[in-house]
């Protein structure tokens, strides 16, 4: 699955969007929302912007649209969270048999990016039914998923599930999102906080802002810059400790420091082999990691201790530390290895909103073709010089195998 924007996307041939249909109300049993959904539904409400995530998959020859409404309608109707729309302080979700889809009109044309932006942005956001989008475009079929529904790995369980459902096999099971929304939590972890606090302690009680001045003026973000390239075409043993002492390096000569303190996204479906990771949601905390400029083995040390905080409910975090938080968004580096995913499937891409940032932000992605990443960014001047160096240093970094894999 390679990791991109839409707007990179080659779309060719009838385009039909498949039209979601839910027929009376969400009803049954109220589950409470989580925390990164209600600050999903707080940062939409605040900015007017909708945030989504998706992603492409191949659609075999000669399967007509009927047969893919179908699979649509199965896999959708399939994942509790996707069903799941927002009531006050709860959630509470539509039956599979509330749903029907329904191919829209065909257009000769794929519609042009910007257009097609908007249609997606359009369905996708909070509201009475799920943000969901899907369509069909030649031989890809693209979908669209408010974020509140679900994660980075859940569009790639989707991807296999919509593979599976139209190829004709039967779709795997998995625990409901929404039962781990009620399971019971322990009580908080002190190792855990431990971590936090020995982070923060570092930070002077703050989450760190990016390390560079961005000449992002005023409290606005700036329209974002898309950067999208492959590293390294033979990454061999280059894990996410190697990554990160890399970026350290490639940072600290801007910085001036050779600590890079950053927040790492961790998936909450536990440890490999847990049943939840079938499980489609948005399951993900955070951890925080101090990379050390060339230092394999420190930040390898910071990432293990991510283990132990990646079930910490982030909430429990701010009322334990009461951390300072930065006026903007969080700058964020996120490492995917999709080859643990099984066999690549044709034309899978993960593609997401393109919003205003003030920040960067870094997502890695490791395929059986190479070590790839997609980085975002303020477009202002200051922000292009700086992560002009940045990027060129990382990959002088990386390339140049001036790093030890450590651990």
């Amino acid at each position: 699955m390679d990791v991109t924007y839409l707007e990179n996307v080659p779309l060719d041939g009838p385009f039909t969007e498949l039209e979601l249909h839910w027929s009376g109300e969400s009803s049954g049993p109220r589950f409470p929302l989580t925390f990164n959904q209600r600050n999903h539904l707080a940062a939409v409400a605040a900015s007017g912007r909708p945030t989504w995530i998706g992603g492409t998959l191949g659609i075999p020859d000669g399967v007509p649209l009927s047969t893919i409404a179908g699979a649509v309608r199965s896999v959708v109707g399939g994942a509790d969270a996707l069903c799941a729309v927002a009531c006050g302080d709860d959630q509470q979700e539509f039956t599979a048999d509330q749903l029907s889809v329904i191919p829209g009109e065909v257009r000769p044309d794929a519609p042009a990016a910007a257009e097609l932006e908007s249609l997606v942005a359009g369905r996708c956001r909070p509201g009475r039914v799920p943000g969901l989008f899907f369509a069909t475009c030649g031989d890809v079929l693209l979908f669209g998923i408010d974020h509140f529904h679900a994660d980075m790995l859940s569009v790639a369980l989707l991807q296999r599930r919509l593979h599976d459902a139209l190829h004709g096999r039967a779709l795997p099971g998995a625990p409901r999102f929404l039962d781990t929304v009620t399971a019971p939590r322990p009580a908080p972890d002190d190792a855990a906080i431990g971590v936090w606090r020995r982070f923060l302690d570092t930070t002077g009680n703050r989450i760190p802002a990016f390390p560079v001045e961005l000449g992002v003026a005023g409290p606005a973000p700036a329209s974002p810059v898309h950067d999208v390239r492959r590293l390294l075409d033979d990454p061999g043993q280059c894990t996410f400790a190697v990554i990160l002492a890399g970026l350290a390096e490639a940072v600290e000569p801007l910085s001036g420091s050779a600590e890079f303190p950053t927040v790492i996204p961790v998936h909450t479906r536990g440890r490999r082999g847990d049943e939840r990771h079938g499980t489609v949601g948005w399951m993900v905390g955070n951890a925080p990691v101090i990379a050390r400029a060339g230092d394999v083995e420190t930040t390898a040390g910071w990432l293990r201790d991510a283990v132990t905080v990646a079930g910490l409910p982030l909430e429990t975090m701010i009322r334990e530390c009461a951390p300072e938080l930065p006026d903007g968004a969080v700058p964020m580096v996120s490492y995917t290895d999709l080859r643990r995913l099984g066999t690549p499937l044709p034309q899978a891409r993960y593609v997401s909103a393109t919003s205003p940032t003030d920040t960067v932000q870094f997502w890695f992605s490791r395929t059986v073709h190479g070590l790839d990443l997609r980085t975002k960014y303020p477009d202002t001047p200051e922000a292009r010089q700086v992560m002009d160096g940045v990027l060129g240093g990382l990959e002088r970094a990386l390339g140049g195998k001036s790093l030890s894999p450590g651990r």
